[in-house]
């Protein structure tokens, strides 16, 4: 009995087989329906799309599964389903290259590699670092030495105008304390010219240098002010590199909030995908032309959320959006906005879906306008796609 009787089945079943979701059975009858040549000239393109696509959300940080988890999977497996023996016939040449890893093996390779370039990365980060973290402390010490050596300038220039004025100081008090005479002193009798000529004129009081005692305070008022300047100096500089530290452990932390977002991101991608077991249901939406936009929407019927991978979406006016729309029951309602980037490819997670199929025929996105909700979808449709029935 073929369990894929058309392109739509192989279709729908085709993320289950890249992720090694289906049975051995169910892998064996799938891989002879793909083989032959109608199924395979025009599946070759959409598989190889599907397995890129898996490869890209599986890079994502691996997330530990609990403690017994794969026991019990291996034990429902045994109770559900059947001993069946492995298929030893090999692929026709003409069919497309299959990856034949079971899914753990190739998540369990991807995992390692991931940890791999992880290490690498943190490594080299480690080193930028510690780089940065020794030319900031070689800058500091440089810093501390200059001001060192300006502090010890300071220090000599404020000693030597001490001494001067210690000496001025003592000059002063030495002239104070020396007692005037002021009485006329006695002179010789002239009697000649001789005794005229070797007798010395007398001398003039003299007077204590007030000017001093000011000038000292002057000076003591200059080092004041050169000491108080340096202080400033100082502090300024201590709050200049307390401010780029501050600045430094900011830009850390926006880092790291962003890198936890998109480890988040990608946790919710692989819990849509991989939580819902077989339950992942492949729509392809194609435009009227070969090689013009394309969309697939990868739908967990379990869980009630979908992933919609967009690329080749041309470039709207800023007045213009892109609106995803679902036929429901005959009636369209639109599920999401939709905003590639320049590119024109998007990936938008966490697209709410009814938990169930039934009643579900058509999955399109069109051009609105930015302003308002749109009553009833517009026309034509950027693209289009039909969900496809599984057979019982």
């Amino acid at each position: 009995m073929n369990d894929f009787p058309s392109l739509d089945a192989l279709r729908a079943a085709m993320p289950a087989y890249v992720l090694g979701a289906l049975s051995p059975e169910e892998r064996v009858v799938y891989e002879r329906a793909l083989r032959l040549p109608e199924n395979s000239a025009v599946l070759r393109g959409e598989f190889d799309a599907c397995q890129a696509t898996m490869n890209v959300l599986a890079s994502a940080q691996p997330v530990e599964p609990p403690a017994g988890l794969l026991e019990r999977v291996y034990e429902r497996i045994r109770a559900e389903t059947p001993d069946v023996h492995a298929a030893s016939a090999s692929l026709d040449a003409s069919a497309p290259t299959l990856d034949r890893r079971s899914g753990e093996d190739r998540r369990n390779d991807e995992r390692r590699n991931d940890d791999r370039r992880h290490d690498e990365r943190r490594e080299e980060d480690r080193a930028g670092d510690h780089q940065e973290r020794r030319q900031m402390d070689r800058r500091a010490d440089d810093r501390r030495q200059q001001e060192r050596r300006q502090e010890e300038r300071r220090h000599d220039e404020r000693r030597q105008d001490e001494r001067r004025h210690e000496e001025r100081r003592a000059h002063d008090e030495v002239a104070a304390s020396r007692p005037v005479d002021r009485t006329p002193a006695a002179r010789p009798a002239l009697t000649s010219r001789a005794t005229r000529a070797i007798t010395p004129p007398p001398m003039a009081a003299v007077e204590p240098r007030s000017g001093l005692v000011q000038l000292a305070g002057w000076w003591t008022a200059a080092v004041l002010f050169v000491a108080l300047v340096s202080v400033g100096y100082y502090a300024a500089s201590l709050r200049r590199d307390h401010a780029e530290i501050e600045g430094r452990l900011r830009e850390s932390r926006v880092l790291l909030s962003r890198s936890d977002a998109r480890l988040a991101e990608r946790e919710r991608l692989m819990t849509t995908l991989l939580g819902g077991r077989a339950s992942v249901l492949l729509v392809n939406l194609r435009s009227e032309t070969p090689e013009g936009p394309a969309a697939q929407l990868f739908w967990n019927t379990r869980e009630g959320r979908s992933i919609l991978n967009v690329f080749g979406m041309p470039v709207l006016p800023a007045d213009r959006r892109y609106q995803l729309w679902m036929i429901r029951d005959g009636v369209p309602t639109p599920l999401v906005d939709v905003t590639p980037n320049d590119g024109g490819a998007v990936l938008v997670p966490g697209i709410e879906m009814p938990s169930s199929p039934t009643g579900v025929t058509q999955l399109f996105i069109t051009n609105e306008a930015r302003q308002g909700t749109p009553a009833a979808p517009s026309a034509p449709h950027v693209v289009n796609g039909v969900i496809p029935i599984r057979q019982p």
